[in-house]
Order: C-alpha cells, then structure tokens, then sequence
C-alpha cells in the first residue's frame, strides 16, 4: 500500500472530527508539554510500512516456491497478500485509533489545563477585585474619617470662635454699661453743679439758662427741666422779695420797678411790680392783698410766656 493512499486513509478517518479549542492554542499546548501525536502516529505507521515490506517480501518468496510446487493457482498465494494486506490495514487503523485516543486523552488534558488557568484567573481576579475593594474600602474609611475629623476641627473653631465673639460681646456691653453709667454719673454731678450755680446766681432768663445747661453737656430734657425748673424758682423768690419789699417798706413804683431790675426780674416782671406799688402805697381804692397780687404776677407772667 502507498504513503500517500495511506495519507488519504488517514484523512478520511479523521473526517468530521473537530476540536474544541483554537488549533495554534492546543498545537501550542502539545509543544509546550513535549507531546507530538502526530509524529507519533507517523512514527507508528512508518513501523507499519517496514512490518508490510518485510511481509511482502516473505509472501513473493512464499508465492514462487507454490509456484515451483505446483500451488501457484491454488488460492494460497493470494490468501497470503489478502492476509498481509488486511493485517497492514488493521496495524495502520489500530495506530489510527491510538492516536485518536491520545488526542482525545491531551485534548482533555489540555481542556482541564484551560479550566485550571481560567479558574486561576478567576480567582486571581476575584482576589484582585477583593484587595482593590478592601482598597478603596479603607479609602474611603479614610476619606469620612478625615472629612469627621475636618468637620469637628471646624465645629470647634466654630465654637471658639462663638464663645470669643460672646466674650468680647459681654466686655463690650459691660464697658458700654460702665460708660453709661460713668456718663449718667458726670451728668449728675454737672446736673447739680449747674443747679447750684442757677441757684447762686438766681438767673431768671429761662433762655441764657437753658443755652448755659446744654453748653455744660446736658441733653435737652434736663437742660430744658433744669432751666424752667431754676428760674421759675429764682423769679417767684425774687418777686416775693420785692413784694415784700413794697409792703414793709412802702415803696413807691418807680422804686418797686427800680428794685425789681436790680434783681434781674425781666421788664415786664418790673413793669407789673411797680403797678402793685402803685395800688398799694399811692393809690388807696386799688389796694389788695399781697397773696392776691401775687397770684395775679404769676398768671400774667404765665400768659406771656
């Protein structure tokens, strides 16, 4: 029998047979683990074709000595080829199958070294996956802990800066406190300084004592108070002064008048005492009391005002 029909053989065998896997990736494999099927078959065949010759030899030998006795068209002779051919075939078709059995038997080898791998590379990558996670895990832990920790540093500051703000707020109300009383005390002092010096000087200008009181610091109402205050008092004492005067002393009105300037009363004040000179001491029918006139004084003094 040919190589070559052996050859053909072989891929008729063969066909319809597919592998699972990429043909470079299992070639790959086989080389790598230092298995060669194919070298193996061809080996065994090749074992096969030298069996064969040697057979065919002793059959041709077998062959011509029937044919010197005799038997050359008996039959034997072509049982002998028919018996070496079918026993090559059968040689060639069990070397065939053993290298189909390897081939399945390195294929599944080389299935399961795929699933090793990839089962390697699934947990690789789950380990991976695990480590980045507990990675970004503490990351993250990290990142909380050091926006907590951020936060309570500005609550803090927050805090102090609150509690420093109350504290200055506090001394700031207190000195404002302090100055006010400090300034209602000055107040005081000037409130009655001034109301001793209208006293002494029983001022009777409500005006110039006004200006005076504000001019010495006072706010308006206890400028305003003081000054009514101080020379109502200073005119009704000086207008009681002068009319007693015009009573125990007879005065006349020109005197009165006169007398009632000297005492700072105003002109109209003057003008009135001198007529209640008149009607007391010059002019009998118009004498009143005292208490009377001086009654009228203060109304019409109250009228003008």
């Amino acid at each position: 029998m040919a190589k070559s029909t052996i050859e053909k053989f072989i891929q008729s065998y063969l066909k319809g047979i597919k592998t699972v896997k990429k043909k470079d990736g299992y070639e790959a494999w086989l080389r790598k683990n230092g298995i060669d099927p194919t070298a193996e078959l061809s080996d065994s065949i090749g074992k096969i074709y030298a069996a064969n010759e040697k057979i065919n030899s002793e059959s041709s030998a077998r062959a011509e000595s029937l044919a010197n006795t005799g038997l050359k068209n008996s039959g034997y002779a072509e049982f002998l080829k028919d018996t070496a051919r079918l026993s090559t075939e059968g040689k060639i078709a069990s070397a065939i199958d053993s290298y189909l059995g390897a081939d399945s038997k390195h294929k599944k080898a080389y299935d399961n070294e795929l699933e090793r791998l990839e089962a390697e590379r699934i947990a690789e990558e789950k380990k991976a996956a695990e480590l980045l996670a507990k990675e970004e895990a503490k990351k993250e832990a990290e990142r909380i802990k050091a926006e907590e920790k951020a936060e309570a540093e500005r609550i803090k500051k927050e805090n102090e800066a609150r509690k420093e703000a109350e504290k200055l707020a506090a001394q700031a109300e207190k000195e404002k406190e302090e100055n006010r009383k400090a300034y209602e005390k000055a107040m005081a002092e000037v409130y009655k300084r001034v109301e001793a010096e209208f006293k002494s000087s029983g001022i009777t200008d409500y005006e110039k004592a006004y200006k005076y009181a504000i001019n010495m610091g006072l706010n308006e109402a206890d400028a305003q108070h003081l000054a009514r205050t101080a020379t109502d008092t200073a005119r009704n004492s000086k207008i009681s002064k002068v009319t007693s005067a015009i009573l125990s002393k007879k005065l006349t009105m020109n005197q009165a008048k006169e007398y009632a300037l000297t005492l700072g009363l105003s002109e109209e004040d003057a003008t009135l005492l001198g007529e209640f000179a008149f009607k007391t001491n010059e002019s009998v029918k118009d004498i009143v009391s005292q208490q009377d006139y001086l009654d009228y004084l203060r109304e019409q003094a109250n009228k003008n005002k």
